[in-house]
């Protein structure tokens, strides 16, 4: 038998696959080797450049693939497809290199490509039956895409099982350690490139879509069967809950509390994809699917109008951050959605369509999910200390935004040391916020027990690092909230400061007393800012810059906060232990 005829019976025509989706198989490849050198560590290059690379170029190969069915389904448009699967795919890669978050953002870039797949074989709007018929194709195809990618996922983990079982006998019965090899380049191979490229290579042609809409077969069944059964009667007892929600705020007054937008959100998700799912499903003969396919879009007005009033008010006490512009465009596609079923424009399709459109929006220009909460807390902040006296509303406007700005990375500290250069007064990068809002002249937030301290080092007075030379970074810990630098994550627990390796189930990790540092300090500042501990075989020696703590009736501390810097020894060293918090720093 050739081996063209047992290499056809085996797989899939790798060949036509190949010749379908030369660039997106291209770029799979590229991205397979970009994997295995950072597995294997082949060059050594910044974590965040592997990330950004694999990003880009798995982005791009979706976007080329996604050309190709758009090309496949509109050969009149031969010019705009051949750039769709060429040209653009390039500009998506491309985009994850630069970090220029002013400009736009990447981080949606790639959800932005699966629902652009998701459409591009059914772009044609068309009226009528034509318009039926483009809607039932986009079912069907995303469909087939959803079963054949569990299909080639669980093909995956039969075959990583099968290559754990054969790496543990070659191990057990010959002695042979073969475990870098297999799991550092047979199951990144498999996974990476040979998966997706069979995803791609059993993708129908749009024009060969044949199926029967009125007779439910196996996805049909498969896909409907959760809609009126789990996902229509949990949805609709949830529009009850958010009405009378809503009566209360009438009833009572009071505004809707903070989490409430995120609420509404995932109620409006899952609708739509609901909606999705039941679309041809043939379940319409069931009462509550019925009930559901006719006043859904209607159901979403009253928890709409909630969502509108909770952002705002959110908005209006603190500002806009990443999260809240992420609301304020997920509200606006799905206002745009209810509002087109509402006028009797409804298409299955503007679900991905408006939800790729505002992920895109939301990514590129000014209004960015960064950018622009980044210009409007520089706003709130310049507002509140232009006004002179500042009122207790203004200070908080302003603590807010000078908090943010000082963790929003380099471009928001850039915006701190323009505001302070502009005010005459000094910002050290190094230093935590509330040094410049000593210098700004924001008065702290007023505790109404007065029990909170603060204490702060003297900038001026140097602190001996010849024993731990190297910088490492800024750090900070709030609570069971930190901020990980150079490998170290940092949380407080009551009067301990527990820092760890960083990892998500840390390995190793050490408690500094606080209590016992605490009582070294004299006066009202920090007299004695060394922390030393070693982790991991290495020194580390902690200068604390700011400190907020509680002490109790009976005398004891609770410490809220702390922030300072972190510089590192040569050597590993050889216990994992504090030393001992007694001992006065240099």
């Amino acid at each position: 038998m050739r081996w063209q005829k047992l290499f056809g019976r085996l797989a899939p025509d790798m060949a036509a696959t190949l010749a379908r989706f030369p660039f997106a198989i291209l770029l799979l490849a590229a991205l397979t080797a970009v994997t295995l050198g950072w597995i294997n560590e082949l060059v050594k290059l910044d974590s965040e450049l592997w990330a950004r690379l694999s990003a880009g170029l798995a982005t791009g190969a979706m976007v080329a693939a996604a050309g190709v069915l758009y090309r496949e389904a509109r050969p009149e448009r031969h010019a705009l497809g051949m750039a769709l699967a060429w040209m653009v795919p390039v500009l998506a890669m491309l985009a994850f290199l630069p970090d220029w978050t002013n400009l736009y953002v990447p981080y949606a870039l790639p959800v932005v490509a699966v629902l652009w797949l998701s459409l591009a074989a059914s772009t044609r709007v068309g009226q009528g039956s034509e318009r039926q018929a483009m809607q039932m194709r986009f079912w069907w195809l995303n469909n087939v895409a959803v079963a054949t990618a569990a299909f080639a996922l669980l093909a995956f983990l039969v075959l990583a099982l099968g290559t754990v079982a054969i790496e543990r006998s070659l191990g057990v019965l010959f002695g042979l350690d073969v475990e870098a090899v297999f799991y550092k380049w047979v199951l990144p191979v498999i996974g990476v490139f040979f998966v997706p490229v069979y995803w791609l290579a059993v993708q129908p042609h749009p024009d060969g879509v044949g199926f029967d809409a009125q007779t439910p077969e196996l996805l049909q069944r498969a896909s409907g069967f959760l809609g009126p059964f789990v996902l229509v009667p949990m949805l609709l007892a949830y529009a009850l809950i958010l009405l009378a929600y809503c009566l209360q705020i009438i009833v009572t007054g009071t505004l809707p509390k903070g989490m409430l937008g995120w609420m509404v959100m995932g109620f409006t998700i899952t609708g739509a994809a609901t909606w999705l799912i039941l679309y041809p499903s043939g379940f319409d003969r069931q009462p509550v699917v019925r009930f559901f396919l006719r006043f859904w879009w209607w159901l979403t007005i009253v928890p709409l109008g909630l969502f509108a009033l909770a952002v705002w008010q959110r908005i209006a006490a603190y500002g806009l951050t990443p999260e809240r512009v992420g609301l304020i465009w997920g509200g606006l596609c799905a206002a745009s959605l209810t509002g087109f079923h509402l006028l009797g424009k409804g298409d299955i399709r503007l679900i991905p369509a408006l939800a790729g459109l505002f992920l895109l929006i939301a990514s590129i220009g000014p209004w960015n999910v960064e950018a622009w909460p980044r210009a409007d807390q520089t706003r709130r902040l310049e507002t509140a200390i232009a006004i002179s006296p500042m009122t207790p509303e203004a200070a908080e406007r302003a603590r807010g935004a000078l908090d943010y700005l000082a963790y929003e990375g380099d471009e928001g500290r850039a915006v701190l040391l323009r505001i302070a250069e502009a005010r005459g007064v000094a910002y050290d990068r190094l230093a935590g916020p509330y040094a410049l809002r000593q210098a700004l002249g924001i008065p702290e937030a007023a505790l109404p027990d007065e029990l909170r301290q603060y204490r702060s080092r003297d900038r001026a007075i140097e602190v001996n690092v010849a024993d731990t030379p190297f910088f490492i970074g800024a750090f900070s810990a709030y609570g069971s909230t930190g901020n990980a630098s150079a490998g170290l994550a940092f949380v407080v627990k009551a009067a301990e400061l527990v820092v760890s390796d960083g990892t998500p189930v840390p390995r190793q990790s050490v408690a500094i007393d606080l209590a016992a540092w605490l009582d070294r300090q004299e006066g009202e500042t920090l007299t004695d800012p060394v922390l030393d501990f070693v982790l991991a075989g290495r020194a580390y020696r902690l200068i604390i810059d700011d400190l907020s703590f509680e002490v109790g009736a009976s005398g004891e501390v609770s410490v809220y906060g702390l922030s300072g810097v972190i510089f590192a020894g040569e050597g590993p060293k050889t216990s994992a232990t504090p030393r001992d918090p007694a001992a006065p720093g240099s």
